[in-house]
């Protein structure tokens, strides 16, 4: 248990480390001071443009895969679940920036590469199509995160594949849960906002 506690800490503070934030401002922009003030890839996109928005979003996801390939190899499958729910809730509230984070979408992609690979391409799938459909990116997330939770419920219970990822049964369905229950509350928020 010890083990996984530090694992958990060392994890929400590399999830917080503000990447988003210092991509943007070497190239000139200020993610907090403009658009929707999200350090994330959908506002480095309207600042910054495609370029910027690609490069944001990349190093969110090779962030979070890094922190659960580690985790993973330093200490096995659970840790690797921990380590990926940790560094997403550290970049929700992140702790270089008084707890002021982004979405954690960026991150969640990576963590869930590392973690369950099979789901990351119909994720992405679902949610590119929700989007289409509700031409809100909030509702869209909402709708892949339960699924997505469901599916890691589902795929632990009958012990599914998850590709070079982690065990189901090692709590794929709880981080899934937990991880859904982490991305859900900013976007709910954000079904009152117009963009």
């Amino acid at each position: 248990m010890t083990n996984l506690a530090l694992v958990a800490v060392v994890a929400y503070l590399a999830g917080g480390i503000p990447t988003a934030d210092w991509l943007a401002a070497a190239a000139g922009v200020d993610l907090r001071a403009g658009g929707s003030r999200n350090p994330g890839a959908n506002n480095a996109r309207r600042l910054g443009g495609w370029g910027l928005a690609a490069k944001v979003l990349a190093v969110e996801m090779a962030k979070g895969a890094a922190i659960v390939v580690a985790a993973r190899s330093a200490a096995g499958d659970t840790a690797a679940l921990v380590a990926g729910f940790a560094a997403v809730v550290g970049n929700l509230a992140n702790p270089w920036r008084r707890l002021r984070g982004g979405q954690g979408l960026g991150i969640s992609a990576g963590v869930t590469l590392a973690v369950w690979p099979v789901a990351f391409l119909p994720a992405l799938a679902l949610i590119g199509i929700a989007v289409r459909l509700l031409r809100r990116s909030a509702p869209a997330t909402l709708i892949t995160v339960a699924v997505y939770a469901a599916a890691a419920v589902g795929t632990q219970l009958v012990d599914g594949p998850t590709g070079w990822g982690v065990a189901p049964t090692a709590g794929l369905g709880w981080f899934g849960v937990f991880l859904a229950a982490a991305l859900a509350p900013k976007q709910f928020r954000r079904l009152r906002s117009p963009t």
